[in-house]
Order: C-alpha cells, then sequence, then structure tokens
C-alpha cells in the first residue's frame, strides 16, 4: 500500500486551542484521524507530521521523496502554517526558498489554513514540481 504525508508546520499543533473562535474548534488531532479515514477508504496508508522546527519538517519531506523513488509513497499534502507568515519567514533565515522545501523531488500539493479539513483527500494528487 502507497503512502501519503500530510505534513503541518508551525503552530498547527494549536489548532482547536488557539483563538478557536478564529480558527475554529476542529483541532489537528481531528484532522489528522479524517485524513488517515479518508486515505484507508482510498487504499492508502496516511502518515501525519507536525513539527515548529524547519529542519524536521525537511528531513520529513527529503524521507518521503525517497519512499516515492522507491515507488512507496503517492506524495505530500504540506500546510506551511507560520511560514506564510511574513515576519516568520524573515526569522527563518530569508524565508522558505523553494529549493530548501522541494529539494526532495516530492509530488506536492500546497496546502493553506484548513485545506485538509475542506478537500477530500481524492482530490488531493501528485501535482508537478514547482
Amino acid at each position: 500500500m502507497k503512502k501519503i504525508l500530510i505534513l503541518n508546520g508551525p503552530n498547527l499543533n494549536l489548532l482547536g486551542t488557539r483563538e478557536p473562535e478564529q480558527y475554529g474548534a476542529t483541532t489537528l488531532a481531528d484532522v489528522e484521524a479524517q485524513c488517515r479515514a479518508a486515505g484507508e477508504r482510498l487504499g492508502y496508508t496516511v502518515e501525519c507530521f507536525q513539527s515548529n522546527w524547519e529542519g524536521a519538517l525537511i528531513d520529513k519531506i527529503h524521507e518521503y521523496g525517497r519512499l516515492h523513488k522507491a515507488g512507496e509513497a503517492l506524495g505530500c499534502v504540506f500546510n506551511p502554517g507560520a511560514y506564510t507568515d511574513t515576519a516568520v519567514l524573515g526569522v527563518a533565515g530569508g524565508g522558505w526558498h523553494r529549493d530548501r522545501v522541494w529539494g526532495g523531488r516530492l509530488p506536492h500539493r500546497p496546502g493553506g489554513a484548513g485545506t485538509q479539513v475542506r478537500r477530500p483527500i481524492a482530490e488531493v494528487t501528485p501535482a508537478p514540481r514547482c
């Protein structure tokens, strides 16, 4: 069974608890459960990973790049979380350049706030590398 990576960036671990009036009450664990269930229905294993650290996110992308090359992974849905904020981008050493993130040569579908909740996993297909 092929794998799909659901990758969540900084502050997404706070979903459902940080400003629920702004972001809603759905937690990251809720989103991950929805993704795993949808993946299972479609015959995929879904691995969810969240980190507030850039290096951990890139390491996971590189790991899945190797799995994709070996025919074991389909791709990645990436919700960069706080890395979409220009203030955080400045602190992150000049911003998240495409080369840093997609150097793993992994097909991906960029996400955004709430993307995983609103878009069924059936629509998450390998996208051309930027």
